[in-house]
């Protein structure tokens, strides 16, 4: 039943945040920022696991630390879950106009992650990042194309969405922490290779 109930409410999340979209503007109009109206499908820049990997590694080297951030849209219960390592949990409610925070960083993700940046101070400012990376569950989840369509329309320029989202990076060997079924298999499947047989 509870079932049931979370994929009508799924359902009916991704249909509205649809008709937002959708109904935001018309050709013509000046550009609205209501949930990214006025910016077109077309504006949104997809980048594959692999490509996202490349730029996470390049960000965690020893360089600028504000190169870029990664976001995290999902509800905090799914973060905490499973998540890419330094990834911030904003939600779209939360994206406004302006001088944005972002969540404290936690410097256990981003050691996790073997960042050799991981000590270096970070900026809680979105706007002093040069790069965002937004990604949801899967494929179909609609909530990083939201986002990110609302950082558009907020004059954000450098913003991806993993395509596939984490489905595709774990499918293309990328690590994920947190509390989640993924973790809890890697730490049952560790414990049985170190038991005596």
């Amino acid at each position: 039943m509870q079932d049931a109930l979370m994929v009508v409410r799924t359902a009916c999340a991704i249909g509205l945040t649809g008709l937002l979209l959708a109904g935001c503007s018309s050709k013509g109009d000046p550009r609205r920022t209501v949930l990214g109206g006025g910016v077109d499908d077309s504006e949104l820049k997809l980048i594959s696991p692999e490509k996202a990997q490349e730029k996470i590694l390049d960000s965690f080297a020893k360089g600028d630390a504000m190169d870029l951030i990664i976001i995290d849209p999902r509800p905090e219960s799914q973060w905490r879950e499973q998540r890419l390592a330094g990834a911030r949990n904003v939600q779209l409610a939360d994206v406004r106009q302006g001088a944005m925070l972002v969540p404290k960083w936690e410097p256990a993700d981003l050691r996790s992650a073997k960042a050799e940046n991981a000590g270096e101070p970070r900026s809680d400012r979105l706007a002093d990042y040069d790069e965002i990376l937004i990604y949801g569950t899967d494929p179909a989840s609609a909530t990083p194309y939201a986002m990110a369509k609302k950082l558009k329309g907020f004059n954000y320029t450098n913003v991806y969405i993993l395509d596939g989202g984490l489905f595709a990076w774990r499918g293309a060997g990328g690590e994920v922490l947190g509390t989640g079924p993924a973790e809890a298999e890697s730490a049952k499947t560790k414990g049985a290779a170190a038991e005596p047989k």
